[in-house]
């Protein structure tokens, strides 16, 4: 039986460190389809890594000047450009490469031809944005206006008996909070959080232990509250409020209308107290 062999694509042989060989594969690609911005972007990340920087240079400052919001081509620029000794021109890749959003995992700190720039006070701060760029929400007011929920809490009625224990955590570089929830009867449940900027809104899917969702719309943040509603299938309405009351308590009320906001009926009424973070 004849013996086959699959050829490694131009993408394979580029990920596997075989540049020569990847280069050949993705200039035939680009002499093909002479229109495709990929296939130039990768003879160019050919030539990077291949030392052949002048080349590399002239093919990627015009291809980045046509796809400014691609932060790798402008990476790579920045590269060619610092090792051929053009360090402004090198900055301003760098630049224009973190207002893409370049990330530190791009290998900036590690990148020997950045030796130059790193003396550079032009350069401090364009890494800073960079740092920024892998987090772009933790600063961003509107993201934080719930942060007075997160911590580890204790649970109680307003007569002080014990209904569980909650811990809420910000996550994804805080984008997003997470809400674990034990009851004292055992009942458990997750929530996520999100704040939404195209709504200015922010949105709460909670789930618990027995298969059961509840979608928390439309919350508005404003002077230390947050207020989200979530429509029942029956037709009613809940709206759930929680309330900052300092950095060691809030309270978190739920409330239910079946007549359209005509009457409302409390379902639970919790007053939160700090406690310490579990190990």
């Amino acid at each position: 039986m004849p013996s086959t062999s699959i050829q490694p694509t131009a993408e394979q042989l580029f990920e596997a460190g075989r540049y020569e060989e990847a280069l050949v594969a993705w200039r035939s690609i680009a002499d093909r389809a002479p229109g495709s911005p990929r296939a130039q972007a990768r003879v160019g990340a050919c030539l990077v890594a291949l030392g052949r920087h002048a080349e590399a240079a002239a093919l990627l400052g015009p291809l980045a000047a046509a796809m400014p919001d691609q932060p790798m081509l402008l990476y790579r620029l920045a590269v060619a450009r610092a090792r051929i000794g053009d360090v402004e021109a090198a900055l301003d890749a760098l630049e224009a490469a973190a207002g893409a959003s370049l990330r530190a995992a791009s290998g900036i700190d590690t990148e020997p031809a950045f030796a130059r720039l790193r003396v550079r006070a032009r350069y401090a701060m364009i890494r800073d944005r960079i740092a920024r760029n892998d987090a772009p929400t933790a600063d961003d007011p509107p993201f934080r206006t719930f942060d007075f929920w997160v911590g580890s809490w204790e649970a109680r009625t307003e007569d002080g008996v014990l209904q569980g224990h909650n811990r809420i955590e910000r996550v994804l570089g805080g984008a997003a909070i997470v809400e674990r929830w034990t009851g004292a009867s055992g009942y458990r449940g997750t929530s996520l959080n999100r704040y939404d900027r195209r709504t200015a809104t922010w949105r709460q899917t909670w789930v618990d232990d027995q298969g059961d969702i509840v979608e928390f719309e439309d919350g508005m943040a404003s002077d230390g509250r947050v207020v989200f509603v979530a429509h029942d299938p029956d037709g009613g309405r809940r709206r759930l409020t929680f309330e900052d009351r300092g950095p060691e308590a809030f309270r978190q009320l739920s409330e239910r209308t079946a007549d359209g906001g005509r009457t409302w009926t409390v379902e639970y009424d919790f007053r939160y107290t700090r406690v310490a973070d579990e190990a």
